[in-house]
């Protein structure tokens, strides 16, 4: 992106990083288009990567006005106290440069501040209008495990610093290298090399201090006191019979099927997905009384996702409730003991924005204005073995703040119930987890994800994905079901917490920050520069 905005003007340059970033989201966000609903899903697709590519148009924009021949003038003219050789620091000169190797600085703090910028153009969209941090720059490292380790410090948020970083100060080197072949310009091949080295040499030793960091992680234990079996089931109710209630029966043997045959291992816990239950737990006493049987004859705990409705207030009709998306906790009597709604709502799918103060928005959705978010997290407990862990609904999990606040010292393991059905056999699904992977190690916390059709396994603390495929296949689409045996490693069985889940997004805000005074920095010093160029 920022290759394709050298030799540009000011007013080219956003417009060349939002094409730019569009043509990458169109391309990775294709999926959205497979919803089963053709119109809604076109709307959405093309919608959503113009509003994401206009943050990438800003941050090619932002490292344009940073360019090194503008950091260049302005270190240049502030060095000269006489204002006659103004004119030639502006050029650039050597003659103009204050100290040995000043010219090289620029082309070293260029790449920093891009990176910067980078990191705090993720910040915003992981926040802004609800927030979509959905693969961010960090998440393509998913599988150098040495690497990612850097995310129980920074976040994600730091990996994708590395990633820009050394990115941008490889495209530097490389222009320098293009440079000196174009302009055939008299010095000798031992200062280029230097050069080169100067450049790459920050960025190279940042990655190696990283891996070594991580290597010394992973070659920690944790020392697990205990361990919990989960049976996992994963229905794939396809989306189009998802909310038909004739087809409510045909469901519910299925996934009770599913889960007799995995109860056979004896779970302590026994998980579906979210909108395992497509109709009102609390209307449905047949629902009520297949859980308890299915319970009781197995003493396991269970979780399910569906839906849940409270009276408005002031309602007068039976029918004027608000519904929520939720996550439901039951234990071996088949009582109901915990719920949790989900906080985090899709924007447009679940509920229509500003519907709730122009009702007319509301028609333009079949379902209403839509569903209202949760107010607080929850904590779900179980008695034995003793275990707590935090649900996540849907794509509650790639939020790493909102994570990070679920994810307290006594916590077990965050457990994700979502539905990536929708997107059919598409990378939905991998971009989920991979993206949901790196919660797990910024919080020190095995993850486990159970989906109606997808990718239903779990991950543990350091990053690595277990239990992929099912058992007798090669592929992760389907009906089955999994039974996994995850680590129980809280603070009081003498798990220590991350710095990341104790400090926060200190590094993403530094980054914002820094991007902040970069660009007060531009807009003062070069902006008197090229008054006087």
């Amino acid at each position: 992106m920022l290759w394709s905005t050298q030799g540009t003007t000011a007013k080219k340059v956003f417009w060349a990083g939002w094409v730019s970033g569009l043509g990458c989201y169109l391309v990775s966000l294709y999926w959205i288009f497979l919803m089963p609903f053709p119109w809604h899903g076109m709307v959405g697709y093309l919608g959503l990567c113009a509003v994401l590519s206009l943050f990438t148009g800003a941050w090619c924009w932002l490292s344009w006005c940073l360019r090194p021949n503008r950091w260049r003038a302005a270190l240049a003219q502030s060095s000269n106290k006489n204002k006659g050789k103004r004119k030639t620091a502006v050029k650039g000169s050597a003659q103009s440069c204050p100290w040995p190797g000043c010219e090289l600085w620029p082309l070293l703090v260029w790449p920093l501040c891009c990176a910067a910028g980078w990191v705090a153009q993720e910040m915003t969209t992981a926040r802004i209008f609800g927030g979509f941090p959905y693969n961010p720059l960090g998440a393509s490292q998913f599988h150098r495990l040495s690497l990612i380790q850097i995310a129980s410090v920074t976040g994600v948020y730091g990996v994708s610093f590395l990633v820009a970083w050394l990115s941008v100060a490889l495209m530097v080197a490389f222009r320098q290298v293009r440079m000196w072949m174009l302009h055939k310009q008299a010095s000798s091949g031992k200062r280029r090399a230097g050069e080169l080295a100067g450049l790459l040499a920050l960025p190279a030793l940042a990655v190696v201090a990283a891996s070594l960091f991580g290597m010394n992680q992973l070659a920690r234990s944790d020392d697990c006191s205990s361990h919990l079996k989960i049976a996992l089931i994963q229905p794939a109710i396809p989306q189009v019979v998802l909310w038909d209630e004739q087809q409510q029966t045909n469901r519910l043997r299925k996934i009770v099927e599913l889960s007799q045959a995995a109860l056979t291992a004896r779970p302590d816990l026994l998980v579906w997905p979210e909108s395992a239950m497509a109709g009102i737990l609390g209307r449905n006493r047949l629902t009520q009384e297949m859980i308890g049987h299915l319970l009781l004859s197995n003493g396991a705990w269970m979780v399910f996702g569906g839906n849940d409705t409270h009276p408005k207030p002031g309602a007068v009709g039976a029918d004027e409730v608000d519904a929520y998306n939720a996550a439901f906790l039951v234990d071996a009597k088949g009582e109901l003991v915990g719920r949790y709604y989900k906080r985090h709502l899709v924007m447009f799918g679940e509920y229509m924005p500003g519907a709730r103060w122009l009702p007319v928005l509301a028609r333009l959705r079949s379902a209403g204005a839509g569903m209202r978010p949760g107010k607080r997290s929850i904590t779900f407990q179980l008695e034995q073995p003793p275990a707590r862990f935090a649900p996540l609904i849907c794509y509650e999990d790639v939020f790493p703040h909102e994570v990070r606040s679920r994810a307290n010292p006594e916590t077990d393991f965050l457990l994700n119930l979502t539905n990536d059905g929708w997107f059919g056999q598409s990378a939905a699904q991998w971009q989920h987890a991979q993206t949901a992977l790196f919660r797990a190690v910024e919080n020190g916390l095995p993850l486990v994800r159970c989906a109606n059709n997808g990718l239903t396994c779990w991950i543990d603390s350091r990053g690595r994905i277990h239990d992929v495929c099912f058992s007798d296949t090669e592929g992760i689409y389907g009906p089955g079901y999994k039974v996994v045996t995850v680590p129980l490693c809280s603070a009081t069985t003498g798990r220590c917490s991350t710095f990341y889940n104790r400090h926060g997004d200190w590094f993403g805000w530094s980054c914002v920050g820094l991007t902040l005074l970069a660009g007060g920095f531009r807009f003062g010093r070069c902006r008197m520069t090229d008054r006087n160029s």
